[in-house]
């Protein structure tokens, strides 16, 4: 499975999946074919409310036999290639959805036909076997069809960065622009000529240039601080349980984000902190010449990521418990050392460059988190993090001249 797989898709109807527009094809069969027609082209170039355009040809049907859909079904012609695709599609576990501003029956038919997992389209008011002329609200528009979107990500837990839409027509661009891929197929001139830069995709833009600063910058955003220790051979002022307790964090974190198929650049850094938080657990320990403790810590730490790693599956309700559970853990691992400078009023051999990274990426992934990740848990994570970093950072300005003082003192004495 790739790291940016697909996890849902949307799909149009007319014109996209089939080759036909439905509901010209049924004027064709009532005798309506240019009234329709005109408004149909309208509709689909933006040149009139779609709600307005369907409003306005379901009114000519009034008084038809409602047995002009299982006639336009006997008309309908899929895509070539579009079996195959749905098909290709179900064996990776992709959902799938039809949201369609075509009707109900139609949509069905297709739908059952490729194997839809969801289907959606616009209801006519039928009476005694005849059409009314009416619509049923809600009407299926642009921003219905991008609610629909939103809605079935949250529903499964999918980011929307890992949504794919396609359409051809103005009905479509709202779902196109919202969803991470946006595949503008047999499209009509107001699809064609759609502005990707505009303030949504420059925020998606955006986003995905901060994660990525952000991976890189978390590789080394450690270093500054294992090679302090390893210069000094001290570990002063370095809160063993803070280390431990943010390895364990990461860990979950980065499991929970991989089960759930978000995107690398939205939680990258977790796998290069934890390994660095290792790392400086690992000194810590053995500077203080703890070497079985350190044993004891690394097989539990082994055995936990295994059984996260290779045990959790997507989804899994103990996996969202322990993501859960790294919130207040997030707190805890940070107020020892917090408390640990304030009692010392130093920072000791903690890094400033270390801190104000670590605080300045936190910042940062509330943006791409908002932005990317439809997720509260990790969402509420995230601001924990950024709000006891910037606690850390104002202490290090707070003591910055403690270390020099110090050290005075000592010398005097």
């Amino acid at each position: 499975m790739g790291i940016f797989k697909i996890r849902l898709i949307v799909f149009d109807l007319d014109s996209t999946l089939i080759n036909q527009e439905c509901i010209d094809e049924m004027a064709k069969i009532a005798g309506l074919n240019e009234e329709i027609a005109k408004v149909t082209n309208d509709a689909m170039n933006g040149l009139i409310d779609f709600s307005q355009s369907i409003k306005l040809r379901i009114e000519k049907f009034k008084g038809c036999d409602e047995d002009l859909f299982d006639r336009v079904k006997e008309i309908i012609t899929l895509r070539n290639g579009c079996k195959e695709l749905f098909m290709k599609l179900k064996e990776d576990g992709v959902i799938t959805v039809i949201a369609s501003g075509s009707f109900l029956p139609l949509v069905e038919f297709v739908s059952k036909e490729l194997g839809c997992d969801y289907y959606f389209g616009n209801q006519c008011e039928i009476l005694k076997g005849k059409f009314t002329g009416d619509i049923r609200s809600p009407i299926l528009d642009a921003s219905a069809k991008a609610d629909i979107l939103s809605k079935l990500c949250k529903q499964h837990n999918i980011s929307l960065d890992l949504a794919c839409a396609v359409g051809d027509g103005a009905n479509d661009i709202e779902m196109i622009k919202m969803a991470g891929i946006g595949i503008a197929f047999n499209a009509k001139p107001i699809v064609q000529s759609l502005n990707l830069m505009d303030f949504e995709c420059n925020k998606l833009l955006i986003s995905k240039a901060l994660g990525i600063g952000i991976i890189l910058g978390s590789s080394i955003v450690k270093i500054p601080q294992i090679l302090t220790i390893v210069n000094s051979l001290s570990v002063e002022g370095l809160s063993l349980l803070s280390y431990s307790l943010e390895s364990w964090c990461s860990v979950i974190s980065s499991v929970y984000n991989i089960k759930n198929g978000y995107p690398f650049s939205t939680y990258g850094e977790s796998v290069f902190i934890s390994v660095q938080n290792l790392v400086i657990v690992a000194l810590i320990f053995l500077i203080r010449k703890k070497v079985k403790s350190f044993l004891v810590f690394s097989i539990l730490f082994l055995w936990f990521s295994y059984q996260c790693l290779y045990l959790a599956k997507p989804g899994d309700l103990n996996l969202g418990y322990l993501q859960q559970a790294t919130i207040p853990i997030i707190v805890l691992s940070r107020i020892p050392q917090i408390y640990s400078i304030y009692k010392n009023k130093s920072t000791g051999k903690l890094s400033a460059i270390t801190i104000f990274l670590m605080f300045g990426g936190s910042m940062a992934r509330i943006f791409t988190t908002l932005t990317e990740v439809n997720d509260l848990i990790v969402l509420c994570s995230f601001i924990l993090g950024a709000a006891t970093n910037s606690i850390l950072a104002f202490q290090m300005i707070y003591y910055w001249n403690s270390k020099k003082k110090i050290s005075d003192q000592k010398k005097k004495q």
